[in-house]
């Protein structure tokens, strides 16, 4: 018989990822704001962290998506 979807061993794994991304994503977003900060307003630097905080804060709103 083929069994497809996600075993009770390898949930362990796919949620300690997922802990991981969900930090990843904090701590860049507050070091970005940070940057961000820092910048001359609509000077280059400011736009392109602003860019960044929002790809990140577009791939944050799916979390709860992927998580499901």
């Amino acid at each position: 018989m083929n069994k497809k979807g996600i075993t009770l061993g390898q949930f362990g794994g796919l949620a300690l990822s997922f802990v991981v991304v969900s930090i990843m994503l904090s701590m860049g977003g507050e070091i970005l704001s940070q940057v961000q900060d820092q910048q001359t307003a609509l000077s280059t630097a400011a736009n392109i962290t602003g860019s960044g905080l929002t790809g990140m804060t577009t791939f944050g709103d799916w979390l709860p998506t992927i998580a499901v």
